[in-house]
């Protein structure tokens, strides 16, 4: 009632202006829609079946800044049911039971109820057991494992003859080494640490890793076909 005799007094013309502003005031006071965008990386990238792989959606994302607002949830198998319920929480751990390209689904929710899904891949491989090759050269034994179709040693080389950290090694036909500590007595490493000329037998071998060996079982019951 009151309103509407100020209208009467003072006309409503003379006041068109200030409704106006007062309906913009209002208006620009009401929160803006938002959009969430999900987003979010693993570590590693990849690993095998008993790596534990670690997800992060902390870079999801909301334009207004306020990522706390961010609710996840995650599929890890990609088969359209949720592994994991909403969260504030944005990180999470999984690990797979089985071998190949997973596809791991996440979805972002915002308490507006704006709702973003992303996909990822993550890499998963086979166990293999620990296997041994055989260095011809010396017939020393060396630990190895198959990661991603390739065997890696996980020992370090120790071929060749050991000298004194105050000597330096010469083209002598010989491959010499150095070990750490400069002690032979009380040392377990048998590591060997190599000068590039040394290594690469100065010249004579053109790549340090072209070695002749053989692999074997672990319990040396047969040679293993890679």
């Amino acid at each position: 009632m009151l309103v509407f005799m100020f209208f009467l007094r003072f006309g409503l013309k003379r006041n068109l202006g200030i409704c106006i502003l007062v309906i913009l005031l209002f208006g620009c006071l009401k929160e803006p829609k938002s959009k969430v965008t999900a987003s979010f990386y693993n570590f590693p990238s990849a690993g095998d079946l008993l790596t534990l792989f670690r997800f992060d959606a902390s870079s999801s994302s909301l334009p207004t800044n306020d990522v706390w607002r961010i609710k996840v949830r995650w599929d890890f198998d990609n088969d359209g049911v949720w592994d994991t319920d909403f969260s504030l929480d944005k990180t999470a751990t999984h690990r797979f039971k089985s071998p190949g390209s997973k596809i791991v689904t996440l979805e972002a929710l915002d308490i507006t109820g704006s709702r973003d899904t992303v996909k990822g891949i993550v890499q998963v491989m086979e166990l293999v057991k620990d296997s041994i090759m055989v260095d011809a050269r010396d017939n020393q034994s060396y630990s190895v494992i198959k990661i991603n179709h390739t065997w890696w040693m996980t020992e370090d080389l120790a071929y060749g003859q050991i000298i004194s950290n105050s000597t330096s090694p010469s083209d002598n036909r010989i491959t010499e080494r150095w070990i750490y500590p400069d002690s032979m007595s009380g040392s377990n490493f048998k590591q060997g640490f190599y000068t590039e000329m040394e290594a690469t037998e100065y010249g004579r071998k053109k790549r340090a890793g072209n070695l002749s060996g053989r692999l074997e079982n672990a319990d040396g019951s047969g040679l293993l076909t890679t």
